[in-house]
């Protein structure tokens, strides 16, 4: 894992602010139970939404795990990209989804990955 951010960077951090705040519209997700999920205060899930700052260390690390995407991806990535790539793949969806309804990940794929190239 690349080093984490300093959260004092944010400015260099063009993406964060705007894919946490499509990731939470896309689950469906309020700043309060976001913040329950995650482990941090809804003020903190404020200040990501509001690009005020990044999460930094352990809280980075859960946010990266609970969304199931790397570092690169949630900092560095318009979100126009991550809909094509990371997020185009049913299972990434229907993983987070289960997650949040609190159940147990399967150990192989909900469903069949979607590929575009197949679909044409």
């Amino acid at each position: 894992m690349p080093a984490l951010p300093d959260p004092e960077t944010v400015g260099e951090t063009p993406f964060f602010a705007d894919n946490f705040e499509r990731l939470l519209g896309l689950h469906r997700l309020t700043a309060e139970r976001a913040a329950e999920l995650i482990e941090v205060s809804p003020t903190t899930v404020s200040y990501w939404r509001n690009g005020k700052q990044l999460p930094s260390g352990p809280t980075l690390r859960r946010l990266l795990s609970f969304f199931g995407l790397e570092y690169s991806s949630l900092i560095f990535t318009p979100m126009g990209l991550l809909l094509q790539r990371e997020l185009a793949n049913p299972n990434y969806y229907l993983r987070v989804e289960a997650k949040i309804r609190g159940e147990e990940l399967p150990a192989r794929p909900i469903a069949p990955a979607w590929r575009p190239e197949l679909s044409e």
